[in-house]
């Protein structure tokens, strides 16, 4: 851990609610619908540091009742950590937090701070659907298992890969993903007429394709990742040029990620506009026939509408199976049988195909039709705010 670059004397906002983690516009915009609360950025998001003679006295107090000494004979790093931890929950008594929010759900610090601090409730927010480099491959070496107090996850899927790997979560609250669902509830009347054949949701990363210098867990899985992609990206090339079918690609902006594309498919795929916080990806997916990636969050949102998806693992490399999803997986390097399941399930009936993944889907993503997950989480939240009061 470096040293913070700028010292802040100006006091954080008070506020019952604080969000961890400076990622909080759509817990603002969608669970808390306009109410206060007050983010504190973590590092290595901010390179400041707030000095308040309260904070410093509460952050004392608290170091001594977590015993940071016991942290000397760990390392330099752990004892930074532990430290580091105290000046946090010293942040959240100064501002008179109550509640404690992310949308970070894989952050360690605020894992271990709703272990180490009792005096508020903690309730992480799944972001991203979660694989074995999530819970197994991909964990630092100072982490032997995830452990936090309230977890607002996809579905029983993420209950079952999280128990199975042996990490401790003492509540499981399977909501379903939040953003993919509000767009749904905002607009529960979408009935497009298919404007596209296919919609690639692009996970193109600039990294991906410079030198990847290293043998770290980071590099290995940047070079598996790319492999999967480009052996993806070659079945789409071949399709579009013997079928005609056609295809809209998201991508995340309009630059590099799209001169990519175009550069390997030519004039044979098409560019929504990128609009993310008015949920362009979603929008196009709606207008799509069937919607293919590798891996992508969005591919088990849409698939619990009842969208017809596609998850493409041509390389067969476990950090990227979903084999969850039945039909709606493919599995192989055979291009003919990828060809195969395209046609086939771009011809299915629609009612057929959502009777046959129905339950698939409801495993990897659960759909309530009477409440959306942010006003779950909403209710929650309120209720835990009137328990605290009491």
């Amino acid at each position: 851990m470096t040293l913070f670059a700028n010292v802040a004397f100006k006091p954080l906002q008070p506020n019952k609610i604080a969000i961890l983690h400076h990622s909080d516009y759509w817990i603002r915009r969608l669970v808390l619908n306009g109410a206060g609360a007050t983010t504190i950025s973590v590092y290595p998001e901010t390179s400041v540091i707030h000095i308040r003679l309260g904070i410093l006295w509460r952050a004392l107090i608290c170091a001594i009742r977590l015993k940071f000494w016991l942290t000397l004979n760990c390392g330099l790093k752990a004892t930074l950590r532990k430290l580091y931890d105290c000046y946090l929950i010293s942040l959240l008594d100064y501002i008179g937090a109550e509640v404690v929010l992310t949308h970070v759900d894989n952050s360690h610090v605020f894992q271990r701070l709703s272990r180490a601090d009792p005096r508020r409730s903690y309730f992480a927010i799944q972001n991203g659907v979660r694989t074995l480099t999530c819970v197994r491959d991909g964990l630092p070496s100072h982490i032997e298992e995830i452990s936090m107090t309230n977890f607002f996850c996809f579905s029983r899927r993420d209950v079952d890969l999280f128990t199975k790997h042996g990490h401790k979560i003492d509540r499981y609250l399977p909501v379903g993903s939040m953003v993919g669902a509000a767009y749904r509830s905002f607009y529960p009347d979408v009935n497009n007429v298919p404007k596209y054949d296919l919609c690639l949701v692009s996970q193109w990363h600039d990294h991906f394709y410079h030198e990847i210098v290293g043998d770290e867990f980071p590099q290995r899985l940047a070079r598996r990742t790319r492999a999967a992609l480009d052996a993806m990206n070659q079945f789409l090339v071949r399709l579009l040029s013997e079928t005609g079918l056609t295809m809209a690609i998201c991508a995340r902006d309009a630059g590099a990620e799209q001169e990519f594309y175009k550069t390997l498919f030519g004039e044979k795929v098409v560019f929504p506009p990128v609009d993310l916080r008015n949920f362009s990806t979603y929008r196009t997916a709606d207008k799509s026939r069937l919607v293919i990636g590798l891996h992508s969050t969005v591919l088990s949102e849409v698939f619990s509408w009842g969208h017809k998806v596609l998850w493409c693992n041509a390389t067969e490399d476990e950090y990227f199976e979903m084999p969850e999803a039945s039909l709606s997986y493919f599995h192989g390097d055979d291009y003919a049988l990828f060809k195969h399941r395209v046609l086939n399930i771009l011809d299915m009936p629609q009612s057929i195909y959502e009777a046959e993944t129905f339950e698939n889907a409801q495993y990897i993503n659960t759909i309530n039709p009477s409440l959306s997950p942010h006003e779950m989480i909403n209710k929650k939240i309120a209720e835990t705010l009137i328990l605290s009061s009491k």
